[in-house]
């Protein structure tokens, strides 16, 4: 049976990662490395894994802080397995997501596998998310340029895929994202139908910052762009109104923040005028009359 590296970025999750270290160990698929990565927690994180890192299954590694793009290259540094997931350190695998995920790529030709992820929120309310291209994975880079709905934790990747592609490190917010879309325009997809994570909503989660978010997202695309010329070319209309409402979406927070400066530079920057018709404007008459102070209707 093939090696599978399980790298698990932390940051102050001392009893969080406790769970997701157990739902990697615990996997019926075998054999496993489980590689924790602490990015410079100020918890008692060290404390709390020493118990861990006396199975021989686990590697700890403990760096300065630098961010969870720069924890994942430094797991996959360390990584010694056929196969290399990532877990996040507040999530946690179902029983059998290994041994789906393995068994859905290992007789293919394609670079990684995808699945299903089950969010679960603060009500334990559950929604499982069917990810995009589940019908068509052969078009994953392209539907993914415009909808990134896929959890990176709810993949799992051939070796080989790291010996082109790492994690952008001068990303803080949305470099799986990034990273995922990079790897799907030079290897093929496959999908697996069962979903594989539990993934929980709470207010420690990165995603509750939209501003860095988007920015990340407009990041991403512009690089897209640039080093994949080919790709975006074939893809430039749909890329191009992921951009509009990216931009979009951009300067309604600014607005939201009062941050009408930076507001106005993205709009002409991007030449977006037409944001003045957009939803956040048509329910305020406050607003209405600033975009056009603003100059953001011309």
């Amino acid at each position: 049976m093939s090696l599978v590296s399980i790298i698990i970025p932390t940051y102050n999750r001392a009893e969080m990662v406790k769970k997701a270290i157990d739902s990697a160990l615990d996997q019926t698929y075998q054999p496993v490395e489980v590689i924790v990565v602490d990015d410079g927690s100020e918890d008692d994180t060290e404390t709390e894994l020493k118990k861990y890192i006396r199975d021989n299954r686990i590697t700890y590694i403990r760096k300065e802080n630098g961010g969870c793009a720069s924890a994942r290259n430094a797991g996959i540094c360390k990584a010694k397995g056929d196969y290399l997931a990532f877990l996040d350190s507040d999530d946690t695998y179902l029983p059998e997501a290994i041994k789906n995920l393995v068994h859905t790529l290992q007789n293919t030709d394609a670079g990684f596998v995808f699945s299903p992820v089950t969010e679960i929120y603060p009500d334990q309310k559950e929604i499982i998310n069917y990810p995009i291209a589940k019908d068509n994975p052969d078009n994953f880079a392209a539907e993914h340029l415009v909808n990134t709905n896929v959890y990176i934790h709810a993949c799992l990747f051939r070796r080989e895929v790291f010996e082109k592609e790492r994690m952008d490190e001068t990303m803080h917010y949305n470099e799986d994202s990034d990273f995922l879309q990079r790897v799907a325009i030079n290897f093929r997809a496959v999908y697996c139908n069962e979903p594989t994570v539990n993934h929980y909503h709470h207010q420690e989660n990165k995603s509750k910052n939209r501003t860095g978010i988007l920015q990340a997202l407009i990041y991403s695309l512009n690089k897209i762009r640039t080093e994949y010329p080919a790709f975006y070319s074939a893809n430039r209309n749909a890329a191009e109104r992921r951009r509009q409402t990216l931009y979009r979406s951009l300067t309604e927070q600014y607005i939201l923040q009062k941050n009408y400066k930076k507001a106005r530079e993205l709009s002409r920057e991007n030449k977006t005028g037409f944001f003045i018709r957009s939803s956040i404007w048509l329910k305020s008459p406050v607003l209405l009359k600033l975009g056009r102070k603003l100059g953001m209707n011309s």
